[in-house]
């Protein structure tokens, strides 16, 4: 009995699907530009963030950016060591000794260790990396009202281990015994098969990683509109899209600051602030203002209980705390603070200085 034709028709249709879901889902394992399958055992990856970082360096008017910025922040850190760093979230990304320069001044190089949400996790990962380097003078640590109670380690991917391990070293006081090295990174498979399943077959990612490896860390010659480029020195330009967000649109959606006194947090913070300092390396708290249209959020007082709670820990340590979360302080204009109402302008960085505590 001969099979019909539409069944054919079908079992053809499905058996290309397969190979091209097949096709797919191999290209997407071998590039692997994010880490999310394989992770840093894929060689093609690690030549991959080595060029790019490389290209960061020289290229002369930036790199397109790829949504990978720990990893990339840590290969820059490693790669190409600064004099002076920041560190925190993409709320500080614009600072660098031109827009800061009443603190940054006199730093002959420097390096933005930004990333998305960025918070106490990164700063343990990237204060580890900048303890083995001599000649470190200064970092700027960006602090948002969840800083010490952000569990970051599900976005270091492969690191998450070394960073519960580092979580563990400083909590304990981070004297005596060297801090732990990070292992070998190893695949996701086992460790987040929904994650790995899902970008298989994912075309953005598809996308992603044909993307980058045709380009292999293309220069720009100009900035283009709707394209999110990364400099040499680890900041990035935003796109006119972004800056051309109303203003209307911005939402209250800052999480919510731990009170408590007794937040484990704040003794990690502590610590690593110490190890650091042990290293004669001078440092400064950033507070980052905000659009005055989110001053009128209802967890305005719940910034400044988390302004109040910063201060007392700078005074503690003896650290300065420079800027604010309201911006008319400063003179800051709303302009100046743009993408969703909480990433200030390079120029809004400027005007920023130390203010009293509030009662």
């Amino acid at each position: 009995m001969r099979m019909p034709k539409e069944r054919k028709l079908l079992w053809l249709w499905l058996l290309l699907s397969a190979l091209a879901l097949l096709a797919v889902g191999m290209f997407n394992t071998e590039v692997d530009v994010s880490g999310v399958i394989m992770g840093q055992r894929n060689l093609l990856t690690k030549l991959y963030l080595r060029r790019y970082v490389s290209q960061m360096e020289t290229a002369p008017n930036g790199i397109a950016f790829i949504p990978r910025e720990r990893q990339i922040k840590l290969e820059l850190l490693k790669r190409y060591p600064a004099e002076c760093y920041a560190i925190g979230s993409s709320h500080i990304n614009g600072v660098s000794p031109k827009t800061l320069p009443r603190y940054l001044s006199d730093c002959r190089s420097f390096r933005n260790l930004w990333v998305g949400g960025g918070e106490l996790d990164e700063l343990m990962v990237f204060a580890v990396e900048i303890g083995k380097q001599p000649g470190v003078r200064k970092i700027v640590i960006g602090i948002l009202p969840f800083f010490f109670e952000t569990d970051n380690s599900k976005d270091w991917l492969n690191f998450g281990e070394y960073e519960s391990k580092l979580r563990e070293f400083f909590k304990n006081g981070a004297r005596g015994a060297p801090p732990p090295e990070p292992a070998e990174a190893s695949s996701q498979v086992l460790k987040n098969p929904l994650l790995v399943l899902r970008s298989l077959v994912n075309g953005d990612y598809l996308l992603a990683n044909w993307r980058y490896f045709v380009t292999f860390g293309e220069n720009w010659s100009e900035n283009l509109d709707g394209v999110l480029v990364f400099h040499a020195d680890g900041n990035m330009d935003y796109s006119k899209a972004g800056l051309d967000i109303p203003s209307s649109a911005y939402h209250c959606n800052i999480a919510a600051f731990v009170k408590e006194a007794s937040d484990p947090g704040k003794d990690i913070f502590v610590n690593v602030v110490s190890w650091l300092r042990r290293r004669n390396i001078e440092l400064i708290l950033l507070l980052t203002p905000v659009h005055p249209s989110l001053l009128n959020c209802e967890n305005v007082a719940n910034r400044a209980e988390a302004e109040r709670y910063i201060h007392a820990i700078g005074a503690q340590l003896g650290l300065p705390v420079v800027g604010g979360y309201d911006p008319r302080p400063f003179g800051i204009a709303p302009m100046e603070i743009r993408i969703d109402g909480e990433h200030p302008l390079p120029s809004a960085f400027a005007k920023l200085r130390e203010l009293e505590a509030r009662p």
